[in-house]
């Protein structure tokens, strides 16, 4: 009967560590698939974090651009409106040959014509 009792403690105490072993596999593979998730979490919200920064420094840039394009636009225009200017006041000096006076007023009208298509722009 000893040997009866034996044998069945170990049957029972094999059977408990494997329902042990059984009920513990799937909690360690949740712990790994929770601890992945919050790894992959991570790395989302670090390339969300990168995505603003960059939309950020996009905005700041498009910006810059823009302001240049200004500058340049007003620097283009003020130049035209300095020839024009130019161009009749060499007009009115001159009362010489009149291909000479033709030619500032060509000038004049090309300045004022750049200036009209930098306002066109706008």
């Amino acid at each position: 009967m000893a040997t009866k009792t034996r044998t069945s403690r170990r049957l029972v105490g094999g059977a408990a560590t494997a329902a042990l072993l059984s009920a513990v596999a799937p909690a360690a593979a949740v712990a790994q698939s929770a601890d992945r998730i919050d790894a992959i979490e991570q790395q989302i919200h670090g390339m969300e974090t990168e995505l603003r920064q960059l939309k950020a420094e996009l905005r700041q840039s498009r910006a810059e651009a823009a302001r240049s394009r200004a500058a340049l636009h007003q620097a283009q225009t003020a130049a035209a409106q300095a020839v024009a200017s130019e161009s009749k006041s060499r007009g009115r000096r001159r009362a010489g040959s009149g291909s000479r006076r033709g030619a500032a007023d060509a000038a004049g009208r090309a300045a004022e014509a750049r200036a009209a298509r930098c306002a066109d722009r706008r």
